[in-house]
């Protein structure tokens, strides 16, 4: 009786990490995409400035374009 109250005990242990670690698996994805959305809207809000002529906005999309790669910041330098 003792061995199969420790088996049930560790069943719901086992399933409740389980879950947990899928809801926080959840709760990064949908982080990562609203930081992805909030990147989106302001590169689009500085590239409306920029053709009306208030903003610059080229250096911001071009580093965001090739954000990670080297070549990123010679697309900045070069839309200076």
């Amino acid at each position: 009786m003792a061995g199969r109250h420790a088996t049930l005990v560790l069943v719901l242990v086992l399933v409740l990490v389980l879950v947990l670690v899928l809801v926080l698996v959840l709760v990064i994805v949908i982080v990562i995409v609203i930081v992805i959305v909030i990147v989106i809207v302001i590169v689009a809000i500085l590239n409306v400035l920029s053709v009306r002529g208030g903003f610059s906005a080229g250096v911001v999309t071009a580093t965001l374009g090739h954000l990670g790669s080297p070549d990123g910041v010679w697309c900045a330098v070069n839309t200076l």
